[in-house]
C-alpha cells in the first residue's frame, strides 16, 4: 500500500487538543451502514455512541437565518412535534420516509455484492438499484417534486434540510439528491455509532489486520505497462538527511516498483499527481473538491452574536439563506480542563475578531482547512470503476454521495473486479456488471 501520507486517508484528519483526539470530520456512522459495521466489528474496534465521549448531557440544536432563531429543539417529543408543524406543516411528516426508502434500494448493493456481483461503473451500480437518476438531479429539485413547493415545504427544504446538508456537505440544496437523502438518513433516523477513541482507528486496524507492506512517504507518480500485460508503478519519497546546510537537508528517493497483477487507486485523481502512460486510461471527468476550514474554540457562546438574551440551544445550525460565515456551530466535548470545546465549519478560516463577537473567555485551539469531499454538481458525471485492464478506481463512487460506507461499497467493488481480473485476466471487458 503506498501512502504519500499516513494511512488512514481523510479519517486521518484529527488535531489534539488537551490530550485528547478530535476528528475533523467522518465523525459518525449510520448503524445500518453494514460494512463499516461489520469492519468494526470484525476488529474487533468497540462501536460506541457519539455522545459517550463527549461529557456534555444533551445537545439540543437551533436553527438561525443570520437575525433570529426560526426553530429551537426541545427534549420533549410532543414539544418538538408541535413546533414543527406550526413552522413547516405536514412537510416533515411526508418527508421522514422518504430517506429510508431510499436506503432500501441502497441494501440491494449488499446483496448484490455478498453474490459476488461488481460494476465497471458507478452508473451501472446506481441503475441496477434504482438510484441513478438521483444522482442526476438537485435536493431542490427532488423535495420540490416530493413535498410541493407551498410556503410550509419550502421553509422546511430552505432551513431545516439545508441546515443538515450545511453541517455534512458544506454545501446548499444544489447537491445531488442521492447525497441530499443519505445525508438527511441519520436526521430522520437517529441510529448512528462512532469507533471508540475516533473513526481514523478503523483503516488503521484494517491495515494491520491485513498484513499490509506499507509504503507511508511514497507518492506514486505513474503508471506504466509492464511485460506479460501487468504495470509497473513509479514513485518517490522526499526524505531528511542529517547534517549539512538546509538546502541539503531534503533528498528525494525514487523507485520503479513490480510487475504488479493489478493497481487500485484509492485517493482522488484531482489531488493526486498521478499519470497513466500506456496503460490505455482516459481522462476521467474532472471534478472540484469542496474546502472545509474546520475551528476549534474552546469556550462560551454569547447570545448577544445571535440577538437573543438567552442562546436557546448550544448546537447552532444555520438555513440557507442566512448569510453568516459559518455554516455550523457546535459544542463536541467537554475538556478535561472543564471548557467546552465547540467545533466550527465554514468555506473560510474564521478570523479573531469574529471568534471574539461570537465567544466569551475564548481561546482558538486548532485550525485547518482541508478537501473533505465532492462539489455536488448534478447532473453528475463519474469516472469508472474499471480504468483500463488491471487499473481500478475506488473514488469514483465518491460524487454520488460522500460517506465512509460510500467508500467501503466502492473498495468491496475493486476487491471483486480485480478477483475477476486475476481469474480472467480482464480481456475483454464487454460487460458493466458480471455475475
Amino acid at each position: 500500500v503506498y501512502e504519500k501520507h499516513q494511512g488512514g486517508g481523510r479519517l486521518k484528519s484529527t488535531v489534539q487538543i488537551e490530550g485528547l483526539t478530535h476528528e475533523l470530520g467522518g465523525s459518525m456512522v449510520y448503524e445500518d451502514n453494514y460494512h463499516v459495521r461489520a469492519m468494526a466489528d470484525d476488529v474487533q474496534l468497540k462501536r460506541v455512541d457519539p455522545s459517550e465521549e463527549t461529557g456534555l448531557e444533551d445537545n439540543p440544536f437551533a436553527l438561525f437565518d443570520g437575525t433570529k432563531f426560526v426553530f429551537n429543539q426541545s427534549s420533549w417529543t410532543a414539544v418538538n412535534l408541535y413546533r414543527m408543524y406550526m413552522r413547516y406543516g405536514t412537510a416533515p411528516y411526508r418527508f421522514q420516509s422518504k430517506p429510508r426508502a431510499m436506503f432500501e434500494l441502497f441494501k440491494g448493493i449488499y446483496d448484490l455484492q455478498a453474490n459476488g456481483t461488481s460494476f465497471h461503473s458507478p452508473e451501472d451500480l446506481l441503475k441496477r438499484v434504482g438510484l441513478y437518476d438521483l444522482t442526476q438531479k438537485s435536493t431542490r429539485l427532488h423535495l420540490a417534486e416530493e413535498l410541493g413547493t407551498d410556503e410550509p415545504s419550502w421553509r422546511f427544504e430552505t432551513e431545516f434540510v439545508a441546515s443538515v446538508n450545511r453541517v455534512n456537505y458544506n454545501q446548499e440544496n444544489t447537491i445531488n439528491a442521492l447525497a441530499g437523502m443519505v445525508s438527511m438518513l441519520p436526521a430522520m433516523d437517529s441510529r448512528i455509532f462512532k469507533i471508540k477513541g475516533g473513526n481514523q482507528h478503523l483503516p488503521q486496524r484494517l491495515l494491520q489486520e491485513a498484513g499490509v507492506h506499507m509504503k507511508e512517504g511514497w507518492a506514486v507518480l505513474e503508471v506504466r505497462p509492464a511485460k506479460g500485460n501487468r504495470l509497473e508503478l513509479h514513485s518517490r519519497r522526499q526524505r531528511t538527511i542529517a547534517g549539512g546546510a538546509p538546502s541539503s537537508l531534503l533528498k528525494w528517493d525514487q523507485e520503479v516498483a513490480g510487475p504488479y497483477d493489478a493497481v487500485v487507486v484509492a485517493t482522488p485523481l484531482e489531488h493526486s499527481h498521478i499519470r497513466f502512460h500506456g496503460v490505455g486510461v482516459r481522462p476521467p471527468p474532472h471534478r472540484e473538491f469542496q474546502k472545509v476550514s474546520t475551528t476549534f474554540v474552546a469556550g462560551r457562546l454569547r447570545a448577544s452574536y445571535f440577538n437573543v438574551s438567552v442562546l436557546p440551544a448550544d448546537q447552532v445550525l444555520t438555513t440557507e439563506h442566512a448569510g453568516t460565515p459559518f455554516s455550523v456551530v457546535s459544542p463536541v466535548r467537554r475538556l478535561p480542563s472543564g471548557a467546552t470545546l465547540y467545533k466550527l465549519f465554514s468555506h473560510q478560516p474564521l478570523g479573531k475578531h469574529l471568534l471574539a463577537a461570537m465567544f466569551h473567555d475564548h481561546k482558538k485551539v486548532a485550525h485547518q482547512d482541508w478537501y473533505a469531499y465532492p462539489q455536488f454538481k448534478p447532473p453528475e458525471k463519474f469516472a469508472p470503476f474499471r480504468l483500463a485492464p488491471g487499473i481500478f478506481y475506488n473514488n469514483a463512487f465518491e460524487n454520488a454521495a460522500s460517506a465512509m460506507e460510500m467508500s467501503a461499497i466502492a473498495a468491496k467493488n475493486s476487491a471483486l473486479l480485480v478477483m475477476k481480473h486475476l481469474t480472467s485476466q480482464d480481456l475483454t471487458g464487454a460487460l458493466a456488471a458480471e455475475e
